[in-house]
């Protein structure tokens, strides 16, 4: 179980990313044709929920993005990674600041892709 997140434009279709920016517990490819694409969506464990209370948003954790755009997030987004760091542990299940900052740093490029997508989730 995590927060499904994902990204779309303003009329509801999904935003596409770098196959590189992309990871979590599911990564969906893109069937078209563009090349190294993918569209964005991932799964966040639940296990990263209590760094993301901290410093995202007390009240909402991760899901402050929600309903946002990529322009209106990516600041936050920085401040927390800032905070977290992206010291990956190894593995994705361990719930370190640097693992919950590696998915934040990810929906940070997100934003820098698609300034205009609109964050949705679960």
């Amino acid at each position: 179980m995590g927060y499904g997140i994902n990204m779309t434009n303003s009329n509801g279709t999904p935003c596409m990313v770098h196959s590189g920016n992309v990871g979590g517990g599911i990564i969906r490819l893109y069937e078209g044709k563009t090349p190294n694409m993918v569209e964005a969506e991932t799964s966040i464990t639940y296990n990263y929920g209590k760094y993301y209370y901290d410093t995202i948003d007390k009240k909402d954790g991760i899901r402050w993005i929600y309903g946002k755009t990529g322009d209106e997030v990516k600041d936050k987004l920085l401040e927390a990674i800032s905070t977290l760091g992206t010291k990956f542990s190894g593995d994705y299940w361990e719930d370190t600041p640097g693992n919950a900052g590696v998915m934040l740093e990810m929906l940070f490029k997100w934003c820098v892709e698609n300034p205009k997508g609109i964050f949705r989730g679960d």
